[in-house]
Order: C-alpha cells, then structure tokens, then sequence
C-alpha cells in the first residue's frame, strides 16, 4: 500500500480517536470503507486519501495547514472543500460540488454518501431518514 495513504490512515485514526461510526464500528471503519469505494471505482490514489481525511476537519481538532504539510496543496484543497461549516445548509453544500473544479471532492462525496447509504440501508431501522438524505443528494451530485 502506498506510504502516504498509511501515512493518512494512521493520522485520521488518531485525530478521530474515539469517535465512533455506530455503536459498534470505530470511525476509521467508515474511512476505509470510503477509501475502498474509491478505489472500486478506478480512482486514483491521490481520492482514496482525500477520502480517509474527508471528514477531518469537520470532526476534529485538525488544521488545514497540518494536512497541507503532511499531504500537499492539492489533497488539502480536496479535504477543505468537503468540510461542512455548521451555518451551511446541507444541501446547499451538497450543490456546491457541481462545480467543474471540485471533480475530485465530488468524486469523493459520492464515495461517501453510497457508503453512508449502504451503511444507512443494512440498518433502516435506526436511520430512514438518513436514507432520504443521501438519496436526495445523490440526485443532486449525479444530475
């Protein structure tokens, strides 16, 4: 495996420490499952990256410049798009990723959101509502 995505891996799962995906699954369980749905659809090493630190910055005490020195510009610049400010509407966010300049990021966010909806669909008991959501926003990223 490629020393950066290790180099990635180990310091999402340190900055998520104990946050966890479900009951059962530590965060990084969704990380990599986001990480291998990117590589499944043929992306290149740089997405599956940006995909282990999607959340990061939203989650944790991570800073844009510590990614920028450990991952360069351009997987920082990923990372930051699919950061959420809490005063953004989602799907205001979500719409943002139409824009030819955030291929990647979007790339990226469809990785997480059928990830999320899988995820969301092997437990419809406790997350229906989360299902609509991605379902819109898939539509939104794919139409």
């Amino acid at each position: 495996m490629n020393e950066l995505y290790q180099l990635a891996r180990k310091f999402a799962k340190k900055k998520h420490g104990d946050q966890m995906y479900s009951d059962d699954k530590p965060y990084v369980f969704h990380l990599d499952n986001v990480a291998q749905m990117c590589k499944k659809f043929g992306l290149p090493i740089e997405s599956q990256i940006v995909a282990l630190l999607h959340d990061i910055l939203e989650d944790t005490d991570a800073t844009f410049s510590e990614i920028h020195d450990l991952f360069g510009g351009a997987i920082a610049w990923n990372v930051r798009c699919l950061s959420r400010s809490k005063d953004t509407v989602y799907f205001d966010y979500i719409e943002h990723f139409n824009e030819p300049i955030f291929k990647i990021a979007k790339q990226v966010k469809v990785c997480d959101l059928l990830s999320n909806l899988e995820w969301s669909i092997r437990n419809s008991e406790n997350y229906g509502s989360l299902i609509k959501r991605y379902q819109k926003a898939l539509f939104i990223l794919l139409t």
